[in-house]
């Protein structure tokens, strides 16, 4: 869920799904994780729990930086996504109010949960 910290970046949850047949072979693999490298495949059924800061067009303009998702954390000034999971006791109005609504994603009021289906 909306993990405790100040470093979004390197805050993120995911479903690491394996699928195995009778004999115990791997036949099936999706949001794998490989230790050595740090790297997180990034496959079509992967559900990735995270947010991404970025810059507006304006201020992207006023510094000459891209729009978008960025992690220039200093100047980031909006949310392009986050679909934390909210914690028990959420409320779309509250999480309005303090901003930090679910973006690009949504939960309903008191859903402190999310369900996938592969």
């Amino acid at each position: 869920h909306k993990l405790p910290s100040g470093y979004p970046d390197g805050r993120r949850i995911w479903i690491n799904l394996k699928v195995y047949d009778a004999s115990g072979a791997l036949i099936k693999e999706s949001g794998a994780y490989d230790n050595v490298t740090g790297v997180l495949t990034h496959d079509t059924e992967a559900k990735i729990y995270e947010i991404k800061p970025g810059l507006s067009e304006d201020v992207a303009s006023i510094l000459g930086l891209t729009a978008g998702p960025s992690f220039h954390f200093v100047v980031n000034n909006m949310i392009y996504f986050d679909n934390r999971i909210p914690p028990r006791g959420f409320t779309n109005a509250n999480f309005e109010m303090i901003q930090s609504p679910p973006v690009g994603y949504s939960y309903a009021d008191g859903q402190y949960w999310d369900e996938t289906e592969y």
